[in-house]
């Protein structure tokens, strides 16, 4: 927020703060109103103008309206009741139009206060560019991750938005992607760390403030160090899936253990105890845990480990994918809460599947196992449950709604998206692991499923 004492220091003071709404009277010393307004729109056509007026004289209202402002109030004794009427409309205009709201963010790369870095190749390929924003924005870099998965582009922008307005001194924003943004700040580690605190009391920066943590590194002047910087910082972050740690943290280095495929494959094979779901399924998910904690294995990689496990049950039963579980399980902030997650959803599944008869349970769990033989057939899966092939195809279609066939497809598809998805596998190797023999059988197939062929899937 800011005030102006003529229409000139309101032009700086709108390049300054690049505010979302202007109230602005229409006499002003070396600028009037509607001369303001008229520049003001071509620069920012984006602000929101509001003129305040002692005239009622229709031809200065529509003026007004014809060079964009949003409205025309007459200083009568009712204005001030009418204001706040006035105000939401102004910022309705910015919610029906959500491009509105980044106009603070392009000015300030305009500016140059702003460099946007989307990935690790941009940095790279904008070096020259990367080091020279550096020099005049080196010290302190702050890195904010959300908690937990929610649109954090837009949550911390709009939280952003209270202190990028406030700032007077040399401030960068680097967003990197939708999981982090970037601050560089001209401040000392302790005096960054204090201004972080500091805004977190703020009401405005309360969506931020719930939602993000904070991880603080020393940033030079060449993009290598900043590179390094915001590697400590990430990694820091990542500390808290084992380790409590406040929301504004200073970064030390920090090692973690890659999974090897040695251990994934044991989990894998411990999960199966999920099955009996008798109290045996929490000291193994304890097992895990400690042994995860133990050697501090990359906390992304666990995450997909156990995502891969709750995709192992959902297509044992053939039930259906859990986004919001497995949107969790990826973005979990703790491994407690991860193993939390993943034993209700499966106990969830396990009581969805009791609406399924003995047989019904047994046939599912037996296709599944199986997948990989081009030439399961029905009688296979009826010999092996010990019913006959017609009462098996009827109670099928009664209780999942599918026949066999349909069935038997659905989950080799299911159970191939997923390997495309978790895995480096060629997709002729999981073709055959579906149990296509015939790589051109198995694309259409898919393409038919999906609608889009395997290769474009993966």
């Amino acid at each position: 927020m800011g005030q102006a004492t003529n229409g000139r220091e309101a032009i700086e003071k709108c390049i300054e703060l690049a505010p979302h709404i202007v109230i602005s009277d229409i006499n002003m010393p070396l600028l009037d109103g509607l001369s303001f307004l008229s520049e003001i729109k071509q620069r920012f056509p984006e602000i929101q103008v509001v003129l305040l007026t002692v005239y009622k004289d229709f031809e200065y209202a529509q003026k007004a309206v014809n060079l964009g402002a949003c409205d025309y109030l007459v200083k009568d004794m009712d204005y001030r009741n009418q204001l706040p009427a006035v105000l939401e409309k102004a910022k309705k205009a910015f919610e029906q139009d959500p491009s509105k709201m980044n106009y603070r963010e392009n000015l300030l790369r305009k500016s140059g206060r702003m460099l946007v870095i989307e990935s690790e190749d941009v940095l790279h390929a904008y070096r020259d560019e990367v080091d020279e924003f550096l020099q005049k924005y080196s010290g302190t870099l702050i890195t904010a991750r959300m908690k937990q998965s929610c649109g954090i582009r837009d949550s911390l922008i709009s939280g952003l938005d209270f202190f990028l307005s406030s700032i007077k001194e040399n401030i960068g924003l680097i967003i990197r992607d939708a999981s982090c943004f970037e601050l560089l700040i001209g401040k000392s580690i302790k005096a960054a760390e204090e201004w972080i605190l500091s805004m977190l009391e703020h009401e405005q920066f309360k969506i931020v403030g719930k939602n993000a943590c904070f991880a603080l590194a020393p940033s030079g002047k060449m993009s290598d160090e900043y590179k390094e910087a915001h590697n400590l910082n990430m990694l820091m972050l990542e500390r808290s899936f084992y380790v409590n740690q406040p929301q504004v943290v200073i970064s030390k280095h920090t090692v973690f253990t890659p999974l090897p495929i040695t251990v994934m494959e044991e989990w894998m094979r411990m999960s199966d105890t999920l099955d009996n779901m008798d109290g045996m399924e929490a000291e193994v998910m304890n097992q895990i845990i400690q042994e995860a904690e133990k050697h501090l294995f990359y906390p992304p990689m666990v995450r997909n480990a156990f995502d891969r496990i709750l995709y192992k049950y959902e297509l044992r039963y053939a039930a259906s994918s859990d986004n919001e579980a497995h949107t969790f399980i990826l973005n979990a902030p703790n491994i407690r809460l991860l193993v939390d997650k993943l034993l209700s959803t499966v106990q969830k599944i396990r009581s969805e599947q009791n609406n399924y008869s003995y047989f019904v349970v047994k046939a599912k769990e037996y296709m599944y196992s199986n997948l990989s033989k081009s030439s399961l057939q029905l009688v296979d899966v009826a010999e092996h449950v010990g019913i006959s092939p017609g009462y098996l195809s009827k109670k099928l279609k009664e209780e999942t709604g599918l026949t066999f066939q349909d069935l038997l497809i659905n989950m080799r598809m299911e159970y191939a998206a997923e390997l495309l998805k978790k895995s480096d596998k060629r997709v002729y190797e999981i073709a055959e692991m579906v149990g296509y023999e015939n790589y051109r059988s198995f694309t259409l197939a898919f393409k038919k499923f999906y609608g889009v062929n395997p290769k474009k899937y993966k």
